[in-house]
């Protein structure tokens, strides 16, 4: 299951490495999903690599409204995902997340003017629904308390995660 203990520090680290990185190649793609990966600035040996998927954005193709990242936590080496919605979405209604008739649920850990974030670990279980299945669901409310549901392609996902976890 989705372990929900998030430490801000994830966050704050995770959102320096990706402005803090220098490109070492161009986007991968797998099905949906694409990998990028990145030095650090300040060590050119390690390289650090995200997956990710664009659900949704405005019409006019700027903001994002729901995206999801997936990468290693550097301190742990454990797999995580990232759920961004929009930054009008409800912080203390946390997000919902279905796969394979299974609920989960994720508090928000992060908002700013752009986003707002939703965090967990990838246990065993969770990983085999991943890829074992076409797509899940993702919901989460915007003001008063409106629902929104944005489904996820998981086409691709099995190669990508493979190929995240070898670099």
């Amino acid at each position: 299951m989705f372990n929900l203990r998030f430490k801000a520090k994830y966050f704050i680290l995770f959102y320096f490495l990706c402005l803090s990185y220098e490109v070492l190649s161009g986007e991968q793609n797998y099905g949906s999903w694409g990998m990028v990966c990145d030095k650090l600035v300040n060590n050119d040996s390690e390289k650090y690599c995200v997956l990710s998927q664009r659900v949704a954005v405005d019409p006019q193709g700027v903001k994002t409204i729901m995206g999801v990242s997936i990468y290693k936590s550097l301190q742990t080496n454990q797999p995580m995902i990232d759920f961004r919605v929009s930054s009008s979405a409800l912080f203390e209604a946390g997000i919902g997340v279905k796969i394979q008739n299974k609920e989960y649920r994720l508090k928000m850990t992060q908002c700013n003017e752009d986003i707002c974030l939703a965090s967990g670990e990838i246990d065993e279980d969770i990983l085999i629904k991943l890829k074992s299945n076409e797509s899940l669901q993702v919901a989460f409310f915007l003001p008063p308390k409106k629902q929104i549901t944005i489904p996820v392609s998981l086409n691709g996902f099995s190669i990508a995660y493979e190929a995240l976890m070898r670099e």
